[in-house]
């Protein structure tokens, strides 16, 4: 504390640290236990406590799409955006269940969008490998781990925001938002109502922190933090600690 640097108390905060229990979870030695999917043990354990309690819970995960990556298994050849050079993102369509419901590959820098052919471009291999995880893939795991549960998923894939909510959605809608819209459903109505946010899991993004009913949430999961943390930008380690700071305000 200085005559320039104020102080800040957490005292302060809605909610101060006193009151909550912070859980850091090895994963590595959850892979040693042979556990490779995203959730650890001990976040499942507290999913079935709090759901029994009559709460909710909140998994973040501050990746859209199912995979981050998909790789061709028999050359290895990636799917890349042909303006950026990064890995394309793959979207799914829940309402089908084999490869082809692999709607689209997004760009999610440029909004580069092309379909997942039936065939590697470069072998003609038949055979890919849907690497890293999204949002999608979480609710997919969550909807067969706990069957009967309600899980919501809340990022831009399934509600865009409406033009009255923010000026800058007055302009046209790009490429990526055009294909983010045509994901809406009713979910949207069910996510404003709050009503319907008790005894639910939900999984989002960070585009869900300002969406949620925080008083009926019982429990928060960040899923994947070291990916956060690895990103190529100075400022990682500050967004992620605001991130969560933001998360325990509530």
């Amino acid at each position: 504390e200085s005559s320039e640097v104020p102080r800040i108390d957490t005292a302060m905060w809605p909610r101060s640290f006193d009151k909550l229990r912070m859980t850091l979870i090895d994963m590595a030695e959850e892979i040693r236990k042979e556990n490779y999917a995203p959730l650890s043990d001990v976040l499942r354990q507290n999913i079935v406590t709090t759901l029994a309690a009559q709460e909710s819970v909140f998994l973040f995960l501050n990746k859209r799409g199912y995979s981050r990556a998909i790789v061709c298994k028999d050359c290895g050849y990636v799917f890349e955006c042909p303006a950026c050079q990064k890995p394309l993102i793959s979207h799914k369509n829940a309402s089908q269940a084999t490869v082809k419901a692999f709607e689209a590959l997004l760009c999610h820098t440029c909004g580069y969008r092309e379909e997942l052919p039936p065939l590697c471009p470069k072998c003609g291999g038949a055979y890919f490998v849907f690497r890293g995880k999204g949002t999608q893939k979480v609710e997919a795991l969550l909807q067969k781990e706990f069957p009967g549960m309600k899980v919501v998923r809340m990022d831009r894939d399934v509600v865009v925001p409406r033009h009255s909510e923010h000026s800058k959605e007055s302009r046209p809608l790009g490429r990526n938002q055009r294909f983010a819209r045509s994901f809406a459903n009713a979910q949207d109505d069910n996510m404003n109502n709050k009503t319907l946010q008790q005894k639910t899991i939900f999984v989002g993004t960070e585009f869900a922190l300002s969406r949620i009913d925080w008083p009926t949430i019982g429990l928060v999961g960040v899923l994947d933090i070291d990916s956060m943390l690895a990103m190529p930008d100075v400022r990682a380690t500050e967004r992620v600690y605001q991130l969560i700071r933001r998360m325990l305000a509530q």
